[in-house]
């Protein structure tokens, strides 16, 4: 909450982006390409991922935050479930390093929105959360120490189980190819439709 989530979200996503371009430019170099590019990209998903989002939300709704945190995440489920099919046809017409650097370049227009559209807080356009005329009793929480949050049982509950759902979510993604060619699915093309079939409804079903 100290900084600023458009500042973040611009950082991550130019990050990412340069993750991508690099992606599509090793030379084979695990230590040398490989590692460091999936370093940088992570450091994007901190900046620009789920938190940047939930800061500015928090800020908007206080009311209704968690329908608003609905409505985003079915934007992120939706989208997630689109890309396969937006992917593919430029994978098969050039190659996959073609359609990562046109992700990069897709991540790039979130700029506009960021600088142009998107505000942190509503005091930034003189306005009050939920569109309220006059702004509610000051109810914030005095902060607390970071020691104190190590002491607390919910931060640890919180932390293995969000380790515990992307490790699960990542795992699939990563390996879902693998489990298709141990079923006897050799050819590639085959191989890459049922990917992008199953990624679709995967990501279909976690908006439901």
């Amino acid at each position: 909450h100290r900084f600023s989530p458009r500042k973040m979200i611009l950082i991550g996503t130019a990050c990412t982006a340069v993750a991508f371009l690099g992606f599509s430019k090793m030379n084979g170099s695990l230590w040398g390409s490989y590692y460091p590019l999936w370093i940088v990209y992570i450091i994007g998903y901190i900046f620009s991922g789920p938190i940047a989002h939930q800061v500015i939300i928090s800020q908007w709704f206080k009311q209704r935050r968690g329908f608003a945190m609905a409505v985003v995440y079915c934007g992120v489920g939706l989208f997630a479930a689109a890309a396969p099919h937006i992917i593919k046809p430029i994978t098969e017409a050039a190659n996959y390093k073609t359609a990562l650097m046109a992700v990069a370049g897709m991540l790039l227009l979130t700029w506009p929105v960021a600088i142009f559209v998107l505000k942190d807080k509503p005091s930034d356009k003189g306005q009050f959360p939920d569109g309220a005329r006059a702004a509610d009793a000051d109810t914030k929480a005095e902060p607390k120490s970071f020691g104190f949050l190590l002491t607390q049982p919910a931060f640890w509950l919180l932390l293995v189980g969000s380790t515990c759902s992307i490790g699960a979510i990542g795992s699939i993604n990563q390996h879902m190819k693998c489990i298709f060619r141990d079923q006897g699915f050799t050819d590639q093309a085959t191989v890459n439709a049922a990917w992008a079939t199953a990624t679709t409804w995967i990501m279909i079903s976690s908006t439901v």
